[in-house]
């Protein structure tokens, strides 16, 4: 089940990784906000950095997109990625829609040594279906204003705003700093088709900066 894509017209404040995300802000403020949550919304969290995904495609994932019986990595497949659209014009009413195309990122690994895999396999293995079930049957999976309220309750704990490419942001500057991921390797983890984009996502910081003079 797809939702139709839709263009906002209201004003809002446009955030962006550029001017928003300056560093990883590192694995203990992660923590502090999933120890802070409810259970459902920890592993939100967890399962949004870890995958890098936006947070409507984080709410759309099934337990069938996890595979966890490698003991070194948990493996994610067939993860939806929802930006990727095309417009068509409806032949009865001659009127152009925005439609979504069915697009997948290929498998990647989550390595699980890193701090917040417990989280998710707990979660995925409580789960039978969707992982982030919605609510009245009125859709499957969670809605998007719910994940949206979710993801702000998260960011409240840690007293930053976190919008929809927050996570991603994060996760890529971690894959960048601490195993040394470069663009190409970005792309690839997250399905990008643009070298810029993994230049706009993935900071260093100034730690990073210094890690590579030498200086710790």
């Amino acid at each position: 089940m797809i939702e139709k894509g839709y263009w906002a017209t209201h004003k809002y404040k446009r955030h962006s990784v550029e001017r928003d995300v300056e560093e990883f802000v590192g694995w203990p403020t992660l923590e502090t906000m999933i120890q802070s949550a409810r259970q459902r919304d920890g592993a939100f969290a967890a399962i949004a950095f870890e995958t890098g995904g936006r947070i409507t495609e984080v709410r759309m994932l099934h337990h069938d997109n996890f595979i966890l019986t490698n003991p070194d990595v948990i493996l994610v497949r067939k993860m939806r990625l929802l930006k990727r659209f095309h417009r068509e014009t409806d032949s009865t009413t001659g009127k152009k829609r925005v439609v979504l195309d069915e697009v997948f990122r290929k498998t990647f690994p989550i390595n699980r040594s890193e701090p917040l895999t417990n989280v998710i396999t707990q979660w995925v293995e409580m789960q039978h279906d969707w992982l982030f079930p919605g609510f009245q049957g009125k859709q499957p999976y969670l809605g998007r204003t719910m994940a949206y309220n979710i993801a702000r309750r998260l960011g409240n704990s840690i007293g930053v705003w976190i919008y929809p490419h927050w996570f991603r942001a994060q996760r890529a500057s971690q894959l960048r700093l601490e195993y040394g991921f470069d663009t190409l390797d970005l792309m690839e983890f997250f399905g990008w088709e643009d070298v810029k984009t993994a230049i706009r996502y993935a900071k260093m910081g100034w730690r990073g900066l210094a890690e590579k003079m030498g200086v710790r």
